[in-house]
C-alpha cells in the first residue's frame, strides 16, 4: 500500500468516527431534551440510535477500503503479470 492509501484510510476512519460522535450526540439530545424519554424506552432509545448511527459510517468507511484494497489487487496482478 502506498503512503497516500493509507493517509486516505486514517482520514476516512477519522470522519467516520466524527460522524458517529456526531449523531450519538444528536440522538443524546433528542432523547433527553426534546423527548424526555425515561426508564427503559430511554435506554432502547439510546441502543438502536447506537446501532443506527453505526451502519451509514459502515458502509461508507468499508466502500474506501474496498476501493483501496482493490486498488492494490489490481497493481499487484499487474506486476505479477510482468514477472
Amino acid at each position: 500500500m502506498s503512503l497516500l492509501q493509507v493517509i486516505l484510510i486514517l482520514f476516512a476512519f477519522i470522519v467516520s468516527v466524527s460522524i458517529v460522535f456526531g449523531l450519538i450526540q444528536l440522538a443524546n439530545y433528542l432523547i433527553n431534551e426534546m423527548f424526555h424519554l425515561t426508564g427503559g424506552i430511554k435506554t432502547l432509545s439510546a441502543i438502536i440510535a447506537v446501532v443506527l448511527s453505526l451502519y451509514p459510517v459502515k458502509f461508507t468507511f468499508g466502500t474506501v477500503i474496498f476501493k483501496v484494497m482493490n486498488a492494490t489487487r489490481e497493481k499487484n496482478t499487474s506486476f505479477e503479470g510482468r514477472i
